[in-house]
């Protein structure tokens, strides 16, 4: 498949505004946003999302009951990603 800069932007781009949009979902969900950081990277169209656990953070604000807002924030991170025909994941680490 073939990307046209001009349609889709460049990849860096791409990877800083859904960086950016996947922060402002982490923060809408947590009490204190400076306890999980989010970053990300871009290798071989797949985009990894890292969000961080830092001590005294609420994991459990993220996961959600039974993993639905993980589960939620990886649905629409994929969707933020795949109009720009590239694959997302998110991992997350303490």
């Amino acid at each position: 498949m073939r990307r046209h800069s001009a349609d889709n932007g460049s990849e860096s781009d791409v990877l800083e505004l859904g960086t950016e949009a996947v922060r402002k979902l982490v923060v809408a969900l947590v009490d204190d946003p400076d306890k999980f950081p989010v970053s990300s990277d871009l290798e071989n169209g797949v985009v990894t999302v890292r969000i961080r656990f830092l001590a005294g953070g609420d994991a459990g604000q993220i996961i959600g009951k039974g993993g639905r807002n993980i589960d939620a924030l990886r649905t629409l991170t994929n969707a933020i990603f795949a109009k720009h025909r590239l694959r997302a994941y998110i991992e997350t680490a303490e």
